[in-house]
């Protein structure tokens, strides 16, 4: 009679990984560790103020630069592409854009992006891009930011408020009565944000002949970010093909990380590579 196999128990095992060699040995495949054949750059220019409405945009300076290829401002974009995905208070009155169009609401926020033969010439296409901008008051703290008459950082919305709710469980006066203590406190949460040692980005490759786009992004939702990313470039879903690449860290900051591989892929449409 065969003995019987002993059962093999997993709980206080110590398992090998298998996925680390290639990590180890420099061999993740990051998108950064991307080359294709005529493979070019971008590079983008963002706003130096928190709040300012933009008067000109003067790309004339960088479109003459040997070894750029495409500048592209906020109204090209409303052209090139439809508005981004809004999960936000009333997506029907709020429209999201690759590129700032009328008004910046953030330090940092992108206003053009500059296609070049290689990343130099692109950083110094964006530093010959003229910007005008008037000045607004800043929103920056969020209890004056919902007083009557605050500056709104979206006008169509009317507010500043993105969600409010009250929850109420059981009889809360009558409890609070009835308590032999009560506390009282006023509780402060800091902004926090997640910040991998790797960035966002993204790789795109077009083929004018077929239509075919191909996208290599490190972002960690693929499913459904291939449909945002096709309904945003106006292209149907079956000519997108997404290759997922390795995520040098996300923290959830990847998770709805879209604006950079929507803006690559507007790019490489663009300048047809």
């Amino acid at each position: 009679m065969a003995s019987q196999a002993p059962v093999r128990k997993w709980v206080g095992k110590s398992i090998r990984r298998v996925e680390d060699p290639r990590f180890l040995l420099g061999r993740g495949g990051y998108v950064d560790d991307i080359l294709l054949p005529g493979m070019v750059h971008a590079a983008v220019l963002r706003s130096p103020l928190p709040h300012a409405r933009i008067q000109s945009i003067d790309v004339s300076k960088a479109k003459s630069l040997p070894g750029v290829l495409a500048v592209v401002t906020g109204k090209e974009v409303t052209q090139l592409t439809n508005p981004m995905p809004d999960f936000g208070p009333d997506p029907a009155k709020h429209t999201w854009w690759l590129l700032a169009v009328d008004k910046v609401r953030y330090v940092g926020e992108p206003v053009a992006a500059v296609v070049a033969t290689d990343r130099y010439v692109a950083e110094d296409a964006c530093e010959l891009i003229e910007v005008e901008y008037e000045p607004l008051p800043p929103v920056v703290d969020p209890e004056e930011a919902m007083k009557p008459g605050a500056p709104l950082v979206h006008e169509a919305l009317g507010s500043n408020v993105a969600y409010s709710r009250t929850f109420v469980f059981g009889d809360v006066e009558r409890d609070f009565a009835e308590a032999e203590v009560v506390v009282r406190d006023r509780l402060r949460w800091h902004r926090s944000g997640a910040q991998p040692l790797e960035t966002v980005g993204a790789v795109w490759q077009y083929n004018p002949a077929t239509g075919m786009m191909t996208i290599y992004c490190n972002s960690v939702t693929f499913t459904y970010l291939l449909f945002l990313v096709a309904n945003t470039l106006k292209i149907p879903s079956n000519k997108l093909d997404m290759v997922p690449c390795p995520a040098g860290g996300s923290f959830g900051s990847k998770f709805w990380a879209v604006r950079v591989p929507i803006l690559a892929g507007m790019l490489a449409k663009l300048v047809g590579r």
